[in-house]
């Protein structure tokens, strides 16, 4: 088409969108190869995505195994096509501290800390059918263009050198705590606003909620992301 128009999507071309920037050099190679090794690499492109995430996945997930049986039990819902990524539940990303608890491999974003070659290492060893040298290039090249692995590499820097810590007394024993983040949880109520449709904003009754909760006290577009040194329990 010479003119081409896209009302339902783009305004008439009033909306104009931004290439995506080209991906770092050896990404865009994989990507565009079509040799045995870049053959390897997108057949197992979601396992990649995973041995490399920042934070788990938190939902039960519907094998394909499962659909299959559930489809065979189920004569109206047989369906071909691709493999969808399926699950059930309540969907959330956990993140644990930045430094593993005593006696665990690190995982997750505390592989970013580390150099990569030795993060290399710990992905292998839990992906042992993934080529050694796309997981190596691919540690080498997050660690150096990704943002968010510098920004979690000085998080690390600066909670290392600024934890606080206090001191615990029990009796005549004393021991020092390290506390290095402390959250505050502000308080919150829940009222019926005259007017509103009451289908829709009816209190609950139910004494349990869950619900997101905007921060009133900041204009910014964006939500925290708290990091915590050290910690035993994983934040969603």
């Amino acid at each position: 088409m010479r003119n081409p128009s896209w009302e339902s999507c783009c305004k008439q071309g009033s909306v104009q969108l931004q290439l995506l920037p080209d991906p770092p050099e050896y990404l865009k190679d994989l990507l565009e190869r079509t040799d045995t090794q870049d053959r390897h690499f997108k057949d197992n492109l979601r396992q990649c995505n995973a041995a490399f995430a920042f934070t788990s996945l938190g939902c039960d997930i519907v094998s394909p195994e499962d659909r299959a049986n559930n489809n065979n039990n189920n004569n109206n819902n047989k369906r071909g096509g691709l493999n969808a990524f399926q699950i059930h539940s309540a969907l959330c990303h956990r993140q644990g501290s930045l430094t593993p608890v005593e006696g665990n491999e690190p995982s997750y974003v505390q592989l970013y800390i580390f150099d990569p070659s030795y993060a290399a290492e710990r992905r292998q060893a839990r992906n042992s059918n993934l080529d050694p040298e796309i997981v190596r290039e691919l540690s080498v090249m997050l660690a150096q263009c990704n943002q968010f692995a510098r920004i979690y590499r000085y998080a690390h820097e600066i909670l290392s050198n600024h934890e606080s810590s206090n001191t615990v007394s029990n009796g005549n024993d004393q021991r020092e705590v390290s506390v290095p983040y402390i959250i505050i949880s502000p308080s919150m109520r829940m009222r019926l606003i005259e007017g509103s449709d009451r289908r829709t904003h009816n209190p609950p009754t139910m004494e349990e909620i869950a619900a997101v909760i905007p921060i009133e006290y900041s204009d910014r577009g964006f939500r925290d992301i708290v990091l915590t040194l050290r910690s035993n329990n994983s934040l969603r």
